[in-house]
């Protein structure tokens, strides 16, 4: 006799965030993950042999590629988005430029990103949408 609400969870892949100072290994950590598909922010993997997107440049050309992942067909097994701070910065910048013209302080009687922390608060909201979509879509 099963209690009323009471549902299984699902078993989902781990998603882990590694986070240190330059050069303790992250980035090799995550090359060494069965079959790695890297997308990249900054330039830390570059003398790595792995596969990889070109750096992402900005915040749509990030998305772009991880929806690459999400929809197409491929043999990879684990995403590696290196740096999170870096897809943090992608995101803030298009926060600040597509709701608030590009303005990161305030003006006199103008807010601006930094005011009221509102250009963080949407982007952390981006980078929720972000961590979502995150999945290997099969």
């Amino acid at each position: 006799m099963a209690l009323q609400g009471v549902m299984r969870g699902k078993r989902r892949p781990p998603r882990c965030t590694f986070y240190g100072p330059p050069g303790v290994g992250k980035s090799s950590f995550g090359a060494d993950a069965p079959k790695p598909i890297f997308i990249t922010t900054e330039d830390g993997v570059d003398n790595l042999p792995v596969d990889q997107f070109g750096r992402a440049q900005t915040w749509p050309g990030l998305l772009d590629n991880v929806r690459q992942i999400a929809k197409e067909a491929h043999e990879y097994k684990t995403i590696v988005l290196d740096t999170l701070n870096g897809a943090v910065d992608l995101a803030a910048q298009f926060v600040c430029e597509t709701l608030y013209g590009g303005q990161w302080t305030a003006k006199k009687g103008d807010g601006g990103f930094l005011a009221w922390a509102q250009g963080w608060k949407a982007t952390a909201e981006l980078m929720r949408s972000l961590l979502g979509m995150i999945h290997l879509g099969h």
